[in-house]
């Protein structure tokens, strides 16, 4: 039953990838966020709007402004 809930978590994280980046001082992660948008340069709008509802999914759950911006 304690397993249940760590194991939806790291589902989560699986699905959202600025998840596991959520409560991490951005220096932390900055190379992986930097690698992400330039990502977005090679895919269709499609996953430009997929990305962009994952990082409001991040910025909703911990309440960080840094993500909202």
């Amino acid at each position: 039953m304690i397993l249940f809930p760590l194991c939806c978590l790291s589902l989560v994280a699986q699905e959202n990838p600025f998840m596991q980046m959520a409560g991490k001082k951005y220096a932390e992660y900055v190379h992986e966020i930097i690698y992400e948008n330039q990502k977005l340069f090679w895919v269709d709008s499609l996953e430009v709007h997929k990305v962009i509802a994952q990082i409001r999914e991040v910025a909703e759950k911990t309440g960080d402004m840094k993500w909202s911006l």
